[in-house]
């Protein structure tokens, strides 16, 4: 004998799933309007603290210029750039086309890489330029366990940092002249994520919906 059961069987044809993510400060942040560069800030005078330690949060609002060369932001620790500070993180914005050569490389491009106490540049990571000439950008640096940097470009995340140690950070540089011009530097020491549910309600624009189905 047959046996029948209804079944209800809703198929959806198309469906996208979007996870909003922001971040906000839990507490006051520190505050630079129109910030002058090149500019050295020095992390542990103004009350952000030493280290980018977990929930720390950056964020650099400006304007790159027409025609501009190269920016740079570093996160550095005690001493002289370039002399005797080491810097774990270092973003470099590249604006310009190199004439052949051994610096053929540094066509538009983005690259992130650190010194350390040789004075030596590590091994760079390239990645394809996120901010246009003439148009404003956003730069967020969040600082996340095992000394990892968590970067958002426009509001996107554009790549992930972590190689050295980020507890002894002392110092935030920016350079640019005549390249950029900081709007605003939020320096934040306690982020408040905040999400959508992991798993938002289901919603099919369009189901087809399949009745009775008879199961042999």
């Amino acid at each position: 004998m047959k046996s029948k059961t209804i079944y209800l069987l809703i198929i959806c044809a198309s469906f996208m799933v979007t996870i909003i993510e922001t971040t906000m400060c839990s507490n006051n942040p520190i505050v630079y309007k129109n910030l002058k560069v090149p500019s050295t800030i020095d992390l542990v005078k103004v009350g952000f603290g030493r280290g980018f330690l977990p929930d720390k949060y950056i964020e650099i609002n400006g304007v790159v210029l027409e025609r501009t060369i190269k920016f740079d932001v570093f996160l550095m620790g005690d001493g002289e750039l370039f002399n005797t500070a080491n810097i774990p993180f270092a973003f470099s914005s590249y604006h310009y086309t190199a004439p052949p050569g051994p610096r053929i490389e540094l066509n538009n491009m983005t690259k992130l890489n650190d010194i350390t106490n040789l004075r030596q540049w590590g091994r760079a990571e390239r990645y394809r330029l996120p901010f246009k000439e003439g148009q404003p950008f956003i730069l967020e640096l969040v600082a996340a366990p095992h000394n990892t940097i968590i970067i958002y470009a426009n509001d996107r995340r554009f790549a992930t940092f972590s190689r050295e140690d980020l507890s002894n950070i002392s110092q935030l540089y920016i350079r640019g002249l005549h390249t950029i011009k900081i709007n605003s530097l939020i320096l934040c020491t306690k982020i408040l994520p905040t999400t959508t549910p992991a798993k938002p309600p289901f919603l099919c624009p369009e189901p087809i919906g399949l009745y009775n189905l008879v199961r042999v």
